[in-house]
Formats: C-alpha cells, sequence, structure tokens
C-alpha cells in the first residue's frame, strides 16, 4: 500500500474514530505531518511482517487493518462498559 494510501487511511481512522484528536490536529496546522508520520509507522509494520514474518504484501496490510479495528472495538467496548456502570448505577 503506497504512503498516500495509508495517509488517506489515517485520516479517515481520525476523522471516523478521534474526531477531536483531528480537529485538534488540524487547528495547530500538523494535520497533514501527523497522517504522515502514521502512514510511515504503519508502512514499517507491514514491511517488518513481510521481511521478517514472511508474510505476503495483502496480509501484511489485513494485520495492520485488523488492529485498526481491534482498537474501534476496544473503544466501543471502553465506553459500552462505562455506560452500563453509569446505568447500573442510576438503578442502585
Amino acid at each position: 500500500m503506497s504512503i498516500a494510501a495509508l495517509e488517506a487511511k489515517a485520516l479517515r481512522h481520525w476523522k471516523e474514530w478521534l474526531p477531536k484528536k483531528g480537529a485538534a490536529l488540524r487547528a495547530e496546522g500538523r494535520l497533514e505531518k501527523a497522517a504522515h508520520g502514521a502512514a510511515l509507522m504503519a508502512q514499517d509494520q507491514i514491511e517488518h511482517l513481510m521481511t521478517y514474518r514472511h508474510y505476503p504484501e495483502w496480509a501484511a496490510e489485513e494485520v495492520k487493518s485488523a488492529e485498526g479495528h481491534q482498537q474501534k472495538t476496544d473503544r466501543r467496548d471502553e465506553h459500552g462498559s462505562h455506560l452500563e456502570m453509569l446505568r447500573s448505577h442510576d438503578a442502585d
């Protein structure tokens, strides 16, 4: 996956899952630089999987996508658990 594609993926991720972070980076004029840094890190991780774990490119990219998906799921679980705690507290 190209750096440009990974940058676009980072921007979409921040827009959907971390809108405050994205807005803060944009306000500080650092959004593009941060997206580029995230893309370089993702590319390094993909290359590591390909070189040292012998993953084919498509599988390494899938692992990175799954990690992002897991972070989203964890974030939902955190919010869900927090809401459950508040609901149970209110019921008491």
